[in-house]
């Protein structure tokens, strides 16, 4: 465990993992002509370990349903990604954290 509170071995777990998923997905986006869609992968219902290895893998921006688990994993994210978390009262479409 680190002194920001996610474990190592499990960020490089999954961003070994998440880079074979990202580069499947990469590949269909492109052959059904895919280059002028953007994707904006979705860390709901993940640790932040996910979110860190996501960012390691070069993914500036992560969606995010809830405004507390957005602030939670920001803490951890450096330098702070583009972060979208939508809340039953609407109040965080989009936040620039930094």
């Amino acid at each position: 465990m680190t002194d920001l509170g996610f474990d190592e071995d499990e960020v490089s777990r999954r961003q070994t993992l998440l880079a074979e998923r990202l580069d499947a997905v990469q590949q269909r986006m492109f052959a059904v002509g895919g280059e002028h869609v953007s994707l904006l992968p979705v860390s709901k219902g993940h640790p932040v370990e996910a979110a860190i290895a996501a960012r390691r893998l070069g993914l500036l921006q992560l969606g995010e349903n809830y405004a507390q688990d957005l602030v939670a994993k920001r803490r951890s994210l450096l330098p702070p990604p583009v972060l979208s978390a939508g809340t039953s009262l609407d109040s965080c479409r989009a936040t620039r954290f930094g």
